[in-house]
């Protein structure tokens, strides 16, 4: 029988999954980044250095707005 002056902590209650997820994907970013690094150094900077200008690397939407708005 759990005590129930004891408070268990779940990581990913509904509170705490979203910061949960992010930290697990910064984790998973700063390990790609590294490997990459390791692999092929001037193209990891380049990719990098569009990170911080705001640019993403993936296709396009796969909708487009124009059709759900009408």
């Amino acid at each position: 029988m759990a005590d129930p002056d004891v408070t268990i902590h779940k990581a990913l209650d509904l509170e705490n999954a979203l910061p949960v997820i992010m930290i697990m994907l910064a984790r998973n970013y700063d390990m790609l980044t590294v490997i990459a690094n390791s692999l092929d150094p001037a193209t990891t900077a380049g990719i990098l250095k569009a990170h911080e200008l705001g640019e993403l690397f993936g296709p396009p939407p796969a909708f487009d707005t124009d059709q759900i708005s009408g």
